[in-house]
């Protein structure tokens, strides 16, 4: 089994849960390819990036693959920024192919959590909108990125 985990990454919680997640995969014997979203032209402030979260504008992604059909599961990770996934990651899940009958994971980090969950939702509409067969949910806060063992049992419960 293929696993593909393509997460975009601010403060570095992201990445941390896109590792605790291929750990997990890679233990259960999957083979996994992480890949890391750039976006190379975005605003250098993090409120102009927030606004273009807001308003669900695409932005360039810079040399990732998007065609993930060779895959059996795949995941995208986010942070939650202005209720929204980033505009990389918007970007990602709009243009990549091959979702059609394949199981999916969406994983957000967050800090307040009030967008959380509407944040989840619209990913969840663009996986469905592309036909995935399958969308699982997780989220973790930035607080308890850190705690490694609570995060696992909750990887655990989403990807059984």
């Amino acid at each position: 089994m293929k696993a593909l985990i393509v997460y975009y990454t601010e403060t570095g919680n992201t990445k941390k849960l896109a590792h605790l997640i291929g750990e997990y995969l890679h233990n259960q014997g999957w083979a996994v390819d992480e890949r890391w979203l750039h976006a190379p032209h975005e605003p250098k402030s993090f409120f102009g990036k927030c606004l273009k979260a807001f308003f669900r504008v695409r932005t360039k992604v810079e040399s990732t693959f998007v065609v993930v059909s060779p895959y059996d599961l795949v995941c995208f990770g986010s942070p939650v920024w202005a209720f929204e996934p980033v505009p990389a990651m918007r970007t990602y899940m709009q243009d990549c192919v091959g979702l059609l009958g394949k199981r999916t994971l969406a994983f957000v980090t967050y800090g307040s959590g009030m967008g959380k969950d509407r944040c989840l939702g619209n990913m969840a509409k663009m996986l469905k909108k592309k036909e995935a067969r399958e969308v699982k949910l997780l989220s973790v806060a930035s607080a308890d990125i850190n705690n490694a063992g609570t995060v696992k049992e909750e990887i655990q419960k989403i990807l059984v």
